[in-house]
């Protein structure tokens, strides 16, 4: 009992400095959220190219929505400057997914993608874990992004 309340402490006082961190430099959890998009990206794309994924459609059709939603989340967080000298995309995506602008959209939108990921599950253990891990990453950022909309920190690259 004893050690389950010790670990119960440590991990709200963990919490509660990656929280205090991310407030204080909230370009860090865009440069976490960037990577992060950029992962699932990849990991899509090697999702979609899997010869085996053909057998099952179903996991070959959330590879190809999360190859989408990844390319979306490292746009929305990459510089806008970067991202708009390709055909204007990241002005694009803003104005046509408005619930991108703000923190709670974000953070709604990155715990779906996040849940969607690991639900995924596939066969193989390699991918299960990878997967875990990514969707595991996107839904904490969720919640730290609604923890922070709460508090009305500004949405990084519009501070």
């Amino acid at each position: 009992r004893s050690a389950a309340n010790s670990a119960g402490r440590t991990a709200a006082n963990a919490g509660r400095e990656v929280y205090t961190y991310v407030s204080q430099n909230p370009k860090s959890l865009s440069v976490l959220c960037f990577c992060s998009g950029l992962a699932l990206t990849v990991l899509s794309i090697l999702g979609v190219i899997n010869l085996f994924n053909l057998m099952d459609p179903e996991q070959w059709l959330v590879s190809f929505y999360n190859m989408g939603f990844g390319l979306i989340i490292a746009v929305v967080d990459g510089k806008p400057e970067w991202m708009d000298k390709c055909f204007g995309v990241h002005s694009k995506i803003m104005r046509n997914f408005g619930f991108l602008q703000s923190l709670r959209g974000r953070a709604f939108f990155y715990f779906y993608v996040g849940s969607t990921s690991i639900m995924l599950l596939p066969d193989s253990d390699l991918w299960l874990v990878l997967y875990c891990i990514i969707g595991g990453v996107l839904m904490a950022i969720g919640l730290i992004m609604l923890c922070l909309s709460c508090r009305g920190q500004p949405v990084p690259h519009q501070a």
